[in-house]
């Protein structure tokens, strides 16, 4: 950090006078996310020029977000985060309840790829969060490096991954007898040096309702079973598959804890086939259209930390 960095973030801290350690700001996390949208088999294409680009929320072909978790909604009146490649200071979104803690949030996306959105925010730039309570006291200060690039990757020191559904699998899902149970298998292998994840979701296109989901699977996970009767006949769905790299930058001493989480997102559609028979009533896990969101990229879906 050079002397110019040093002296406005010690201005920024006395700004922002830290309060006790043990209130408010619980973490802080950098999250970088690429899409991808698998055309066929054993093909992709960039996002920005599939057919769901005109969805909001994912961001074009990637994004960048920028998180605070608190200990409570209440607890600061608004979020600023300060730093090189946005319009300083730039106010987080308030507070709202995920996965258990309170998170807000600034997002940044709509880049053709990794290296124009790192073009914008370099790897190295230190970025501050100032979190202002209604009670001076209570104010907070912490900061968060964007510091190394832990994209997942085929192999250490390899190629990024784009996750990709086996042709098989793919080829399985246009058309599916909803009354069968379907095999979803994933050709992509996976790297990671953090906490690592494979998370698998469909989405209902005319409710927008996410109707399967499976999360939280170790990164080498090679398939996942689709029960029967999860889906309707003749309907459209969007899957996304995706990669997700946790790598945490310090010990969680509070408010010290610091993440830095990059993932690689694939997007498809497909409409299943006639009914063969009247089948039971789908077993649809239905949840509200932020759900589907999250997983779109608006607020991405957090994994719970220890």
């Amino acid at each position: 950090m050079t002397k110019k960095c040093v002296t406005a973030a010690g201005a920024l801290a006395l700004l922002f006078a830290a309060a006790a350690a043990d209130a408010g700001i619980l973490s802080r996390d950098i999250r970088v996310q690429q899409n991808y949208f698998q055309s066929g088999g054993s093909t992709y294409t960039d996002f920005m020029s599939s057919p769901l680009a005109g969805l909001e929320g994912p961001g074009g072909n990637a994004k960048i977000q920028f998180e605070v978790t608190v200990a409570a909604q209440t607890d600061f009146t608004s979020i600023r985060v300060f730093g090189p490649g946005m319009a300083s200071p730039q106010m987080l979104d308030a507070p709202i309840f995920d996965n258990g803690r309170w998170l807000a949030s600034y997002t940044d996306g709509g880049f053709s790829d990794l290296a124009a959105l790192n073009a914008k925010y370099a790897l190295g730039s230190t970025y501050i969060f100032g979190a202002t309570a209604s009670d001076p006291a209570g104010n907070q200060t912490t900061l968060i490096t964007y510091g190394g690039n832990h994209v997942p990757t085929s192999a250490p020191g390899g190629a990024p991954v784009v996750p990709l559904l086996t042709a098989a699998s793919y080829d399985s899902l246009q058309g599916l007898d909803v009354t069968l149970a379907d095999t979803i298998a994933f050709n992509t292998p996976f790297f990671g040096d953090g906490s690592t994840a494979l998370e698998f979701a469909i989405f209902d296109v005319a409710t927008q309702q996410q109707v399967f989901s499976s999360s939280g699977n170790p990164a080498t996970t090679a398939s996942l079973l689709l029960p029967a009767n999860t889906l309707a006949a003749n309907s459209e769905y969007i899957f996304a598959l995706g990669y997700d790299n946790g790598y945490q930058l310090s010990g969680c001493v509070t408010p010290s804890c610091g993440f830095l989480e990059f993932e690689n997102f694939t997007f498809g559609e497909f409409t299943t086939g006639a009914a063969a028979s009247v089948p039971e009533p789908a077993a649809f896990n239905l949840v509200s259209i932020a759900l589907a969101c999250m997983w779109f990229g608006v607020r991405g879906k957090r994994r719970q930390r220890s």
